[in-house]
């Protein structure tokens, strides 16, 4: 779902699709190439998944109820939290998780888990206007 919704926000608002075209005959998925997302990208990225905090408080999760982020490894806020899975992580972990699904490619949610875990935060690190919540 959120990737379908990502997606659609990325081809709104460059006119491309989130996959480029195939040659023909070519079977398989999108190339894993890094992809440099611009700056209108990026934004409708994070308004998507703020969406997603929008909606739970409409529906009533509480503003004050908490989760433990199995990626950031800290106590985040419940609202806008998304399930991948068996996974359920924060609102700024997803954000930078499908930051990177959409510039580098495949990438597994276990896999972003372990690189946050083990030191490689770096690699998913938002410029300072799109990052959710505290550090």
């Amino acid at each position: 779902m959120v990737a379908t919704s990502l997606a659609s926000a990325t081809e709104l608002i460059d006119g491309s699709s989130a996959s480029p075209a195939s040659p023909p005959g070519h079977v398989g998925h999108r190339s894993p190439r890094k992809r440099r997302l611009t700056a209108h990208q990026l934004t409708a990225i994070a308004h998507v998944m703020q969406l997603f905090v929008e909606d739970d408080l409409a529906l009533g999760v509480s503003p004050d109820a908490s989760i433990r982020c199995p990626a950031c490894e800290r106590k985040r806020p419940r609202p806008g939290a998304i399930s991948y899975g068996r996974y359920f992580i924060c609102t700024g972990c997803a954000t930078e998780f499908e930051v990177a699904r959409a510039s580098r490619g495949p990438l597994s949610i276990g896999q972003y888990i372990r690189d946050k875990q083990y030191g490689e935060s770096e690699r998913y690190a938002l410029p300072p206007a799109l990052h959710q919540g505290p550090p």
